[in-house]
């Protein structure tokens, strides 16, 4: 409510750039590939003839100074790497183990000993302190595309592309861990292609983690790069990864990338991917019988490519999880990407309660004006265990129009039907101008204790790409007070909880001058106005000093306690924690 001055006051996608510091290439010629990738690494124009050395065709990222592990620090993001080389860790992924929450395993592309490899980062306090190294696989010299799944039992697997160069000699290779990602076994070959075509890229994994009869199987999906159709094939094992099936094809259509997997409550296998064999679209398919076999294609969505960054690579490749909780929306499958048919790049959301016959129209995430000229991109998606849905990204809204980012959050408690407001997690904005290449996904896991996005972040200022989590806290109990308007001249209405959000529902109301509320978010001003008011409306006949108004702030509150925001803590102080200490407030 806001009082004018004076005495009559009253109260009423463009073509993807392809970077030398990034395995993953989009379907072209592969003799155009190879020479291209060559001539632009040494700075030569596209018609040049001249010889191109052998060592020229694949350069890794450095940067100086280098970095300094972190022993201590102030704030409330993490940095995972913790070599001091000076060179980069991008494309993040990140999961938790289902028989200890505090056991999270990583990966990235590491180039700390030079050339690209698979980086492996390991917690077992629940992110608060990590081991890290690098996976090696000596048949070929170069490594990347992280993907890391955890089994039924506890293991991990950690599936990694290993190459000489596009449409040269490679392999996809897995790697297994039975103590929490600290040490590894392998590799073993998932496939192995000394002639080097067709080209397997953009690997990910998959573990069934069910108590079905394909409980701890793994499950590996890339894209097959050929002359005239670039499918998504899918192998399997059932022996930790000693041996793998044979191909067994996932796609119907021949243009696809991007594929992630996620296995269901019951373990059905569901694959996702960006399809371009017509128009361009979400592809999706599932199997029912342990990947042995895949019906025809679904497609959730249409898919309005992202043009990429002007300095790095950006694309709108799915991410994907299922509910697996013993909730109202257990099977429901979410899919989430970086789309730009609002004027910007926006992240949309789709579900299917049926297992991808039918799919809801798609839902835009981020919460920021709509066409602001503010970027939001590499979208990952986890269901926690009580169901609800978190999705991470990158995001401009503070920037719009400019290079920095930041990391930001949405939850959803009602099954991917609306979201709470967005949440910022990063503490640093990174500037994206300063590297050329930052991965082609981020990652995400949740527990019931913790939210830990996984990310490639900028903020040494040097241009080194580093690895950084977090420990947001998960612990809500209500969904936020929602659609506050003014019902009349002293009235303010806004819609009651939802009775699954607890018994005994109250609120309370505060309010603060507008002139005190700082852009810090200076809220320990604002004062009880109502302490347990039993609903809607609250009636205010204030009025405010001449040239400032009221602010509100309304909450729930069940038996246990204030919920509305979570709670806040020593690390990660909520802006609200002074209004609960210094008033009658719950």
């Amino acid at each position: 409510r806001v009082r004018p001055a004076g005495p009559e006051a009253n109260a009423e996608t463009g073509t993807a750039a392809r970077d030398p510091g990034d395995p993953l290439l989009e379907p072209e010629p592969p003799q155009a590939v190879l020479r291209r990738l060559a001539l632009a690494r040494r700075g030569l124009p596209p018609d040049h003839r001249g010889d191109i050395p052998p060592s020229d065709r694949w350069v890794g990222r450095r940067h100086e100074p280098a970095s300094s592990p972190e022993a201590s620090r102030s704030g409330v993001n993490i940095r995972v790497n913790q070599d001091a080389s000076g060179r980069d860790q991008n494309e993040t992924v990140l999961a938790a183990s289902p028989t200890d929450p505090a056991n999270l395993v990583g990966g990235a592309n590491d180039y700390r000993l030079g050339p690209v490899r698979c980086g492996f980062y390991s917690s077992l306090d629940g992110g608060r302190s990590w081991t890290d190294g690098t996976l090696v696989e000596a048949t070929y010299p170069y490594q990347g595309d992280p993907a890391v799944a955890f089994c039924a039992d506890g293991s991990v697997v950690y599936v990694c592309l290993s190459f000489t160069g596009a449409f040269q000699p490679h392999g996809l290779f897995a790697y297994r861990s039975t103590d929490g990602g600290r040490t590894w076994s392998g590799p073993r070959a998932i496939l192995n292609r000394p002639t080097g075509f067709p080209f397997a890229d953009k690997p990910w994994a998959g573990c069934d983690a069910t108590s079905g009869p394909f409980r701890n199987r793994l499950y590996a999906t890339w894209t097959d790069f050929g002359f005239t159709q670039t499918p998504i094939l899918l192998r399997y094992s059932s022996d930790g990864g000693t041996t793998w099936s044979a191909n067994v094809r996932v796609s119907d259509g021949g243009s696809t990338q991007g594929s992630v997997i996620a296995v269901g409550p019951e373990g059905e296998v569901h694959v996702a991917w960006h399809d371009t064999s017509s128009g361009s679209r979400i592809g999706f398919d599932r199997s029912t019988n342990g990947g042995q076999s895949f019906g025809s294609d679904r497609f959730p969505a249409a898919v309005d490519p992202i043009p990429n960054d002007p300095v790095f690579r950006r694309n709108s490749f799915p991410a994907m999880d299922v509910d697996r909780s013993d909730g109202p929306h257990r099977g429901t499958i979410y899919i989430v990407w970086a789309d730009g048919r609002n004027g910007d790049p926006d992240i949309l959301l789709v579900r299917s309660a049926d297992g991808g016959q039918s799919w809801s129209a798609p839902l835009r995430v981020n919460d920021d004006p709509p066409a602001n000229g503010a970027d939001q991109w590499f979208p990952w998606v986890a269901v926690d265990p009580s169901g609800r849905v978190i999705v991470t990204f990158f995001d401009r809204r503070r920037y719009p129009g400019g290079r920095p980012y930041e990391i930001w959050g949405a939850i959803s408690r009602d099954g991917g039907a609306t979201f709470d407001t967005n949440f910022l997690v990063s503490e640093v904005a990174s500037d994206g101008s300063l590297n050329g290449f930052i991965g082609d996904y981020s990652g995400l896991a949740a527990t019931g204790e913790f939210l830990h996005p996984f990310w490639t972040d900028l903020r040494a200022g040097t241009g080194e790409s580093d690895v950084y989590t977090d420990r947001f806290p998960n612990r809500f109990a209500y969904d936020e007070v929602r659609d506050l308007l003014w019902t009349g001249r002293d009235e303010l209405s806004f819609a009651e909880q939802d009775a699954r959000f607890g018994e005994d529902l109250a609120y309370d109301v505060a309010s603060g001058l507008l002139g005190e509320l700082r852009a810090d978010g200076g809220y320990g001003r604002a004062s009880c106005a109502a302490a347990a008011w039993p609903g809607p409306p609250y009636v205010d006949a204030r009025l405010p000093p001449l040239e400032d108004g009221f602010y509100y702030l309304v909450r729930a509150r069940g038996s246990a306690g204030v919920g509305s925001y979570g709670d806040g803590s020593p690390a990660r102080p909520n802006v609200r924690d002074a209004l609960d200490d210094a008033s009658p407030c719950p």
